[in-house]
């Protein structure tokens, strides 16, 4: 099976706005730190914030 991306740029919008083609790494890590916080929230341990 082989993904070949020619023409087909994909089109990410992040709640700030940026649009990132291609290759979102900062939308992902911005959706990655976001769903981090709200796990960090959502335990209320400070154990979490050494991993």
């Amino acid at each position: 099976m082989t993904v070949t991306a020619e023409n087909t740029a994909l089109t990410f919008e992040c709640e700030t706005g940026n649009y990132h083609t291609f290759c979102p790494i900062s939308c992902v890590a911005w959706l990655y730190q976001k769903i981090e916080d709200s796990f960090f929230l959502v335990i209320g341990t400070k154990t979490c914030g050494y991993f």
